[in-house]
């Protein structure tokens, strides 16, 4: 079976009780129905960028 990962990058409104309660700030959602998860492999990805980027501006 293969597995292929659909990124749609768009804001949406969830309501708190349904997000993971380890959710945190900057997590990537994976929203599949009613099935709300964490993809820790993009977030800690974007991360990474993120650190990266700001590491280039600061020097």
């Amino acid at each position: 079976m293969q597995y292929v990962k659909k990124i749609i990058e768009k804001m949406i409104d969830l309501e708190r009780k349904n997000i993971p309660v380890e959710a945190k700030e900057g997590d990537v959602l994976i929203v599949d129905g009613n099935i709300i998860t964490i993809d820790a492999d993009e977030t800690n990805a974007r991360r990474e960028k993120i650190e990266k980027l700001t590491k280039d501006i600061c020097q």
